[in-house]
């Protein structure tokens, strides 16, 4: 039983009772149905004062969801301003000597007659694409054929000026230039693009990237065997003349996204902030790049999921570049490039076989090998190529990798404190109920497949 007391003359002017709340309330308990008894528990809990706390926090948090849903992510944008700025010839480079008015427009040996004026960004931009200009379709495609083949069709895709490289197949950067504008090509049948078109359902459009995307996989050039025979290596060695398939090594994204991929590691969110994947330890500090007026005094390492985000969201400090980009040639972003070297160097090897990250992968992927690959050691070793190489392994190869497995599991047998330190290597989750020497093994195994030029080389 409790009662209330007040000294408020009107006490229901503070604290009303909803007309069809009152006559439950003057009804006996005993006397009231079922459907009287949920109306007001309803209501209690609604009025309860042990409630309160919990109600107000179910606000803030909804509060709190609603402003992330809503949480946009903006960038600098430019705009022209309403009264252009006068800019000036300045006297011997002195800023403070004003010199000859200059305005906006562009070297007359480029503008041609319908941009003989040009006065904005727009009007720039406007003769950037235009079909008389066909210089942004040709940077375009090169660069498309670049991430496709290694090697654009002007090596030098930084530069299409006099000091860059000729282009190898020149009738074939200004096809693929007038595809992408959609406009006649001089003295080539129409019957090209007939069958170029054919390849892809549907017309394309001008400065449609799909199509042109579509054009250069499907094509026979493309679709080539990777491999090289003796004459085509000592006649094409860099394969200039395209008398085989692409084949290059991947970048260091890719590398470390391709591991994740096939342990089921792999996290596909898309969008979002940047996340901060394992880094060296301390190596902010050696650098000396703390920030302790943000709170980031060492490198903050990432939690669950965001941990195996793609290599396209990792936290990138132009000084400090994460390392195993940087040991596979990614640039420090201290300049533009439009295209990056690629070298061959002992310490890629060791960073493949060694990385936290990458060899994390090699651990999960020898728990799926184990989990779902069967129960004899050929049968995994089946399950194990085809999964990372996408082809079923050949008899030789099936026999090495088996002996290797044999050979690893003996040897983790004997020192059980080296197979325990390999298996607790990142923070994915470990079944319990694996045997330890023989997951170990089986680690070794997905190390080395992860490791073979077929893995990491695009071909």
């Amino acid at each position: 039983m409790r009662l209330s007391v007040t000294t408020e003359p009107d006490p229901e002017k503070w604290w009303p009772v909803p007309p069809e709340i009152g006559p439950l309330l003057i009804t006996p308990a005993r006397q009231r149905t079922t459907e009287q008894q949920k109306r007001l528990a309803a209501h209690y809990r609604t009025v309860a004062p042990g409630l309160r706390d919990l109600e107000r926090e179910l606000a803030r948090l909804t509060e709190r969801a609603e402003s992330l849903t809503k949480a946009t992510y903006s960038t600098l944008v430019m705009a022209e301003r309403d009264k252009p700025r006068e800019s000036f010839i300045h006297g011997r480079g002195n800023f403070l000597d004003h010199g000859k008015t200059v305005t906006p427009g562009i070297p007359a040996v480029f503008a041609g007659e319908a941009f003989t004026n040009v006065s904005d960004r727009l009007a720039l931009a406007r003769w950037l694409v235009d079909e008389k200009n066909p210089l942004t379709a040709r940077v375009t495609v090169n660069r498309l054929w670049e991430r496709f083949f290694g090697t654009g069709l002007v090596k030098t895709s930084e530069d299409f000026g006099r000091q860059g490289e000729r282009p190898s197949h020149p009738e074939l950067l200004d096809w693929l230039a007038c595809e992408l504008l959609k406009t006649t090509v001089p003295g080539v049948d129409e019957s090209a693009r007939g069958h170029a078109g054919r390849a892809s359902p549907g017309p394309a459009q001008a400065w449609d990237l799909q199509h042109i995307q579509r054009l250069i996989v499907m094509s026979a050039t493309y679709r080539q065997d990777a491999g090289a025979t003796p004459p085509s290596l000592q006649q094409d060695p860099y394969n200039r003349w395209l008398s085989h398939g692409p084949r290059f090594r991947m970048d260091g994204e890719m590398i470390r996204d391709q591991a994740l991929t096939v342990s089921g590691l792999l996290n596909p969110e898309v969008g979002g902030p940047s996340v901060h994947p394992l880094q060296v330890a301390n190596l902010w500090k050696e650098l000396g790049f703390l920030r302790p007026e943000i709170g980031m005094d060492e490198w903050p390492v990432s939690e669950g999921p965001d941990l195996y985000r793609r290599g396209l969201y990792t936290f990138w400090r132009r000084v400090c570049t994460y390392p195993i980009f940087a040991t596979f040639d990614a640039p420090s972003r201290d300049v533009c490039l439009s295209r990056r070297p690629r070298t061959n160097t002992p310490l890629q090897a060791l960073a493949a076989l060694n990385e936290t990250t990458l060899l994390e992968a090699a651990r999960v992927f020898a728990q799926r090998i184990m989990a779902e690959g069967g129960t004899s050691p050929a049968d995994r070793i089946a399950f194990a190529v085809r999964t990372c190489l996408g082809r079923p392994a050949a008899p030789a190869e099936r026999a090495r990798l088996e002996s290797f497995f044999e050979q690893q599991w003996k040897s983790f047998r004997r020192d059980a404190a080296a197979a325990r330190a390999l298996v607790q290597v990142g923070s994915a989750p470990r079944p319990p109920e694996l045997d330890i020497p023989q997951l170990a093994a089986w680690v070794m195994v997905a190390n080395v497949l992860f490791n073979l030029d077929e893995t990491i080389t695009k071909g």
